[in-house]
């Protein structure tokens, strides 16, 4: 068995408190009480192993103590064995930053990250927590949001579209990161889901900021993020040539005209000779009324 962290309880000399591992101990007390109550039988071998269990002393100054213990948590469940997931090792780092004051370099060494995916893990949390106080998003702000705001922290163009300002940390309009809660949990009566609902979802939103037709569709409730997507390969149609107006067309033709050749004129087809006695008459009948 993994060891167990204590340290020495004042109030009672000789005695420990578990600072690591209390899930452990109360398991394993939950079966001695059982054996002892007859409602299962354990061993005495078994007895033996659940009454004496391995541990560490962590001695440390009381000050120090609280501080020491978020250490091992995070080496334990971050970069250890027993992993947590993405939202509690976030949840650590944040503690370890506010309520400890301690550098993101500093918890880097600590947990085994680099210092740029610590910042990155304390800021999705920050953008988290700010969905939590939200009036309108705090009762669907779910720890699963985590991983798509680290998506959001990560991605330039798409944290500045929604109104997340790197340098303090924090959301600075919130008309645009309600548009980003909306996206993972709507609340319009026309959205019968969430747009994004992965990572990989936020990811591809590079391909549609700054494209205005695909970002009028992304907001559109009515409209799928598949749809938004569309948007963006979708070819713009080109503009239609402007129409020649008839007095540069009549311009045209007079200078086609005046540079042929007599020979040129000379070998004109009956079919050309028709069709300028036809121009000729309609233009007279035009120019006489």
């Amino acid at each position: 068995m993994e060891r167990i962290i204590v340290v020495p309880y004042e109030p009672k000399p000789g005695k420990f408190l578990v600072v690591e591992g209390n899930r452990r101990v109360a398991a394993l007390k939950s079966l001695i009480q059982d054996n002892d109550e007859g409602v299962m039988e354990l061993s005495e071998e078994q007895l033996a192993s659940f009454t004496k269990i391995p541990c560490a002393i962590l001695l440390v100054d009381k000050e120090q103590r609280r501080q020491a213990q978020r250490v091992i948590m995070g080496i334990r469940h971050i970069t250890g064995p027993r992993e947590w997931g993405a939202y509690q090792q976030a949840q650590l780092i944040q503690q370890l930053h506010d309520e400890e004051e301690q550098e993101f370099s500093s918890i880097a060494e600590h947990l085994g990250l680099s210092t740029v995916e610590v910042a990155r893990r304390y800021r999705a949390m920050n953008a988290l927590k700010t969905m939590e106080r939200d009036e309108l998003y705090s009762e669907k702000a779910e720890p699963e949001f985590y991983r798509l705001l680290h998506e959001l922290v990560s991605l330039p163009e798409v944290r500045k579209r929604f109104g997340w300002d790197p340098d303090a940390d924090q959301f600075t309009d919130i008309d645009r990161a309600r548009e980003f809660f909306e996206l993972i949990a709507p609340q319009t009566k026309e959205t019968a889901e969430a747009k994004l609902k992965s990572y990989s979802d936020v990811r591809k939103l590079r391909f549609i900021i700054g494209n205005t037709a695909a970002e009028d569709v992304l907001f559109d409730p009515a409209k799928t993020f598949a749809e938004a997507l569309n948007a963006v390969t979708q070819r713009t149609p080109p503009a239609p040539e402007p129409k020649e107006t008839i007095s540069a067309f009549l311009k045209g033709a007079l200078e086609r005209v005046r540079s042929m050749t007599r020979q040129e004129l000379k070998e004109l087809s009956g079919e050309d000779k028709e069709v300028l006695r036809t121009l000729i008459k309609e233009l007279t009948e035009i120019l006489g009324e």
